[in-house]
């Protein structure tokens, strides 16, 4: 194919413009192009890849520092003793007390304790195996904690302490208003005047 069937071939295809070649041969320059574009195709995937993994790891870096601030602010408050401190025009900052969770260390050996307490029919159904409901489950082995009656195989994660930030907005100065003034009208007596 010659250059100028070559260049035919280009404005048609930004026309898309789908029309058979002239000659079954030239097709070996529509084969070339496909392998082109799919070369360039390859270059900017492995170029989004990597801007993808950049942001991914600037978040990243970003996240740990959040995470480190919020630290400090705990242990700060938690050192002065205080459970939330308010810095006038700027934020105020709370402590969170973490949620616990109960970690189910042997789920096996737990299934069977439920089973032998005659409680399984409070927190699970029979589906190809048992079907547990974590709520219910939790609520049981809350129960049995304060009985000191817990099985081995769990455990109580009690969490990280988390802190609250409310930013104070600034508020746009807002331009001052014309107030209406009263103006005291002297009444003059104009039969008075002398002209």
């Amino acid at each position: 194919m010659d250059s100028i069937e070559r260049r035919e071939l280009k404005e048609r295809c930004a026309n898309n413009d789908v029309k058979p070649l002239e000659d079954k041969y030239d097709l070996e320059e529509a084969a070339f192009a496909i392998k082109e574009c799919t070369h360039k195709i390859d270059i900017q995937k492995g170029y989004k890849r990597k801007k993808n993994q950049d942001i991914s790891n600037e978040i990243a870096v970003l996240q740990n520092k959040i995470d480190y601030y919020k630290k400090v602010i705990v242990a700060t408050l938690e050192k002065e003793g205080e459970k939330n401190i308010n810095l006038t025009g700027a934020c105020k900052l709370s402590l969170r007390k973490a949620r616990a969770k109960w970690i189910i260390d042997d789920e096996e050996s737990l299934l069977k304790v439920l089973e032998d307490a005659d409680e399984m029919k409070n927190c699970a159904v029979k589906i190809d195996g048992w079907k547990t409901d974590k709520k219910k489950i939790d609520k049981i082995l809350n129960d049995w904690e304060k009985s000191e009656n817990l099985p081995p195989s769990v455990h109580k994660d009690l969490g990280e302490t988390g802190v609250s930030i409310s930013f104070v907005e600034k508020e746009e100065e807002v331009p001052a208003k014309a107030e209406d003034v009263v103006v005291p009208i002297k009444e003059e007596d104009y039969d008075e005047l002398e002209w």
